[in-house]
């Protein structure tokens, strides 16, 4: 899929967030949740200068609460 390609999800039950790291977008994240409450990644997309794992453990350890509403 290409970027031209992307239309986001028009589902009332999906989480979306842009990470900034140092003032830039660091990552986009796109997930649809369903009725059990499981989420399917639909985009995850961070920048070849900051995948270095620091964002999925920020998420992780600092924002769990919000993912697991």
């Amino acid at each position: 899929m290409q970027v031209s390609d992307y239309k986001p999800s028009q589902n009332p039950n999906t989480i979306r967030f842009v990470v900034l790291r140092n003032l830039a977008i660091a990552n986009i994240f796109e997930a649809e949740v369903g009725e059990k409450g499981v989420a399917e990644v639909v985009l995850n997309f961070t920048i070849p200068q900051y995948r270095d794992y620091k964002i999925g453990k920020y998420l992780l350890n600092s924002k769990k609460e919000y993912l697991a509403e």
